[in-house]
C-alpha cells in the first residue's frame, strides 16, 4: 500500500496548496482489465470527482470513503466521458460531510463517509445492502474512471470490472491479518489476467448481481496483483449508521411534477441559504443584510413556475414591520421585490407562519442560469426579530 500512496501523492502535489499537502490522501483502486460501461448511464448512481468517487444513496446524499474527507468538494452525476462536456449531467457542491467516528487512518477500519450535496439529483440512487450473506466467489462489479494499470494514464470513460468476493480468512493470509469485520476483498483472475480496482478512485462503488451497493473502495497494495486483492469497506456492517444519517438528511418527496431547487432546515451548520446570524436550531435570525440563496450557474431556465415555501416566526414585532422576499435581476444587477409579509395588528409574535409564494416565468421575472433569492427584514425597533426555518424552493 505504501507504493500506491506515494505515487498518488506525487500526482496531487501540483494541485494542492501547502495546507492541503499536509493532509494525507492515499491513492486507491481504479479499474484494471475492465471494460467500458455500455450503454452510458447504466449505473446512474456513480459519482465523478477529481480525487475520490462516491455513490448516490438518496437524492441529496452520497456515500464515500472516510480517508477522502476534505477532498470531495464538487461532484458530477450522469457522466460517462469526462472529456465530453456536451453530456447532459448534474453538478453539485458538498455542503456537509460526516466521517465515521471510529475511522482509523492507521488501519483504514470503518472507512466510510457520508456527504450531503446542495440540491437533489434526478438520477436513481443505488439500493444499500443491509446484511446479505456473501460467499467466496460471488460475482461483483466495481467501476471508476481511473488508471488501467498501476502506472498507466486515467480513463476518460467510465469502466467496469467483474470481480469475485474473497472470504476473510483467505484475504487475511494475503494481507497478514489486516482485514477486519468492516472490510472485504475482491478481484478476479482468469488465464493469468487479474481484474481489479487501481489507483485513484477511493470511495467508489462495488455492487452485487442484484445491483445493491455492498462496499466502498478503500485500499490495497499495487493494482491487479493476484495476491493483493482490492479491499473494500463493508456497507452492511455499518448499515444502521448509514441509514440514521441518510434519514436525517433526506428531504421530503416533492409534489408530483415538481423538482427541488434547494431545501434547508437549519438542523446543521451548512445551509444553502447564508447570511443569517444567531442561529438557534431550527430557526435562523435574519441579519441586517438578509438571508441569501446565491447560486450562480444554476440553470432554472427550463422551469415555468417556482414555488417558495418557508416558515417564519416573529419576536417583538409591531404594526408595519415587514418581511420581504426578493429575487436578483441579473440584467439590472439588483434585487427586486417578489412578495411582502407585513406584521399587522392581527398578527401574533412568537407564532409560526408558513406561506407559499408561486412565481411564474415572465418578462418581469426571467428564469436564467443564475438563481438568487433573498429574505430581508424591516423592523422599526432594534429588538424586532424575524426568524426563518425550513425553506423549500421547487421548480415545475
Amino acid at each position: 500500500m505504501l507504493i500506491r500512496i506515494l505515487l498518488f501523492w506525487q500526482l496531487l502535489q501540483p494541485c494542492l496548496s501547502s495546507d492541503e499537502n499536509e493532509r494525507k490522501l492515499p491513492i486507491h483502486p481504479r479499474i484494471v482489465n475492465g471494460n467500458e460501461v455500455w450503454p452510458p448511464g447504466k449505473y446512474p448512481f456513480v459519482v465523478a470527482n477529481r480525487y475520490c468517487g462516491a455513490s448516490l444513496i438518496a437524492p441529496n446524499v452520497l456515500l464515500s470513503a472516510a480517508h477522502c474527507a476534505g477532498f470531495v468538494n464538487s461532484v458530477m452525476l450522469g457522466r460517462h466521458n469526462l472529456f465530453d462536456n456536451t453530456e447532459n449531467y448534474e453538478t453539485f457542491h458538498v455542503v456537509e460531510e460526516i466521517v465515521h467516528p471510529q475511522f482509523s487512518r492507521d488501519t483504514f477500519d470503518y472507512d466510510l463517509m457520508m456527504l450531503r450535496i446542495d440540491g437533489t439529483s434526478n438520477y436513481k440512487p443505488v439500493a444499500i445492502d443491509d446484511g446479505s450473506n456473501r460467499r467466496a466467489g460471488d460475482h461483483l462489479v466495481v467501476m471508476g474512471w481511473g488508471s488501467t494499470s498501476f502506472t498507466g494514464s486515467r480513463s476518460n470513460v467510465l469502466l467496469e470490472a467483474e470481480v469475485n468476493f474473497i472470504d476473510k480468512d483467505l484475504c487475511n493470509r494475503y494481507y497478514g491479518g489486516k482485514i477486519t469485520d468492516r472490510m472485504f476483498c475482491a478481484n478476479r483472475v482468469v488465464d493469468g489476467v487479474t481484474s481489479d480496482a487501481c489507483s485513484g478512485d477511493s470511495g467508489g462503488p462495488i455492487i452485487d448481481q442484484a445491483g445493491k451497493l455492498i462496499g466502498v473502495v478503500s485500499w490495497g497494495e499495487g493494482c491487479a496483483n493476484p495476491d493483493k486483492p482490492g479491499v473494500y469497506a463493508r456497507v452492511s456492517d455499518q448499515y444502521a449508521w448509514i441509514k440514521q444519517i441518510m434519514d436525517q438528511w433526506t428531504i421530503p418527496t416533492p409534489p408530483a411534477g415538481w423538482s427541488y431547487i434547494t431545501y434547508d432546515t437549519y438542523n446543521n451548520g451548512w445551509p444553502n441559504f447564508s447570511g443569517g446570524h444567531s442561529r438557534s436550531t431550527p430557526f435562523v435570525r435574519l441579519s441586517s443584510n438578509g438571508l441569501l440563496y446565491h447560486k450562480e450557474k444554476h440553470d432554472i431556465s427550463h422551469f415555468h413556475k417556482i414555488q417558495i415555501t418557508f416558515t417564519y416566526k416573529t419576536k417583538n414585532m409591531k404594526d408595519g414591520d415587514k418581511l420581504i422576499l426578493q429575487y436578483y435581476d441579473s440584467n439590472r444587477r439588483r434585487y427586486k421585490w417578489l412578495k411582502q409579509f407585513r406584521y399587522s395588528i392581527n398578527s401574533l409574535n412568537n407564532h409560526e407562519y408558513t406561506p407559499t409564494v408561486i412565481v411564474h416565468k415572465n418578462e418581469k421575472v426571467p428564469f436564467t442560469t443564475d438563481f438568487k433569492l433573498r429574505f430581508k427584514g424591516g423592523a422599526n425597533e432594534k429588538n424586532g426579530v424575524f426568524l426563518i426555518d425550513e425553506i423549500r424552493v421547487l421548480g415545475q
